[in-house]
């Protein structure tokens, strides 16, 4: 793959240590023995602050508050991004999630009480958009969604009663309905999900949906068989106050995932901020991540390399997530997307920051 170079520091990191040293090549690497990362450099792409980012098929999707969307091609080294239009009325809505169902359908979700949350889709690449969903239950808060293909999906909102409240689409988002089971996982109160990353839900594999929350409790909610039962388990991740909780869940494959989060409010509070799941349905705590600060998205890129992000700053594991490690050159940012087939990802957050990333 062809490199191009990003004005920041060189960083090496090996399996056992850290080292920062100056490098005349104007790049930035981080390497393990097995996989290396590369960062370019940091572009602004205007006045707003991206929460939604998707990366799929070699197309890559970021947007954010005051209306905006942005595409680039993975042809473009690096990524040429361009602002998509959308019908005036949007200009106040805050696009907290996108999503790439193929290469010529996407669907935004706005986050906002009542009317503000709303799901928008395109069927030619962005060129036009149509609002195909608009909520009108005064409690409902659009939180993020995901998809297990270019069909089927889940929305998961803030609660509007007792249980867990998620839409369903089986059209690719022409049509939206809540998700009907006798087993819905029930809430303890002042218990929700955040609209932080557009990474409070995954759905993967054959019908696995994760579910994370925060608030009074920071719990993770699993089903196997497309949400007709759940599994519900407790998390180390702080908990207790409004602003605490999970805010991004991922899994690699059925027995490798993370759930990453903290108090946003005070995002320089260490302690309990990752969690590991154990096969079995368990989720642990590792005790060389309790000096990582908030994090708001996670991500694994491959068996043995995860990027986590938050306005406290960036990290790294290079093990599967037994440790981390801060990455000073690197600002915090909202949320992260990466498209396993090209290598390449980007973060993404306040003041319309983008920052590309590649492995090799």
């Amino acid at each position: 793959m062809k490199k191009w170079t990003a004005y920041l520091l060189y960083l090496l990191i090996a399996p056992n240590f850290l080292t920062y040293a100056q490098n005349l090549t104007p790049n930035m690497k981080m390497q393990t023995n097995t996989y290396t990362i590369h960062f370019d450099k940091e572009i602004e792409l205007g006045n707003t602050s991206f929460r939604g980012a998707d990366f799929k098929d070699g197309i890559a999707l970021v947007s954010g508050s005051h209306g905006k969307i942005f595409k680039a091609n993975a042809n473009s080294q690096p990524l040429n991004w361009q602002k998509l239009s959308l019908p005036k009325n949007c200009d106040s809505l805050q696009f907290r999630d996108v999503a790439i169902l193929n290469k010529a359908t996407f669907l935004l979700m706005s986050a906002g009480e009542g009317a503000s949350a709303q799901i928008w889709k395109s069927t030619n690449a962005g060129e036009q958009w149509n609002k195909v969903y608009q909520n009108f239950l005064e409690k409902a808060f659009f939180n993020s969604f995901d998809f297990w293909d270019d069909q089927r999906g889940l929305l998961i909102s803030d609660p509007i009663d007792d249980h867990v409240y998620l839409l369903e689409t089986k059209d690719a988002g022409n049509t939206w309905q809540r998700l009907q089971s006798d087993q819905l996982p029930m809430l303890i109160d002042k218990e929700y999900g955040f609209a932080a990353s557009g990474t409070g839900i995954q759905c993967f594999g054959n019908g696995n949906i994760v579910v994370g929350t925060g608030g009074a409790v920071a719990r993770i909610f699993h089903s196997m068989d497309y949400g007709k039962s759940w599994q519900v388990n407790k998390t180390p991740i702080v908990q207790g106050a409004n602003s605490q909780g999970i805010f991004s869940v991922h899994f690699f494959n059925d027995d490798v995932g993370l759930a990453v989060g903290g108090d946003y409010a005070n995002d320089q509070l260490a302690g309990s901020n990752v969690a590991r799941f154990h096969k079995g349905g368990t989720w642990v705590g590792v005790s060389s991540t309790k000096n990582v600060l908030y994090k708001s998205c996670v991500k694994i890129l491959n068996e043995s390399f995860i990027i986590a992000t938050g306005t406290s700053g960036t990290v790294i594991s290079n093990d599967a997530g037994a440790s981390w490690h801060d990455v000073d050159t690197i600002k915090g940012y909202h949320t992260i997307a990466y498209d396993e087939n090209f290598q390449r990802g980007f973060l993404a957050g306040s003041e319309g920051r983008v920052l590309e990333f590649w492995v090799e």
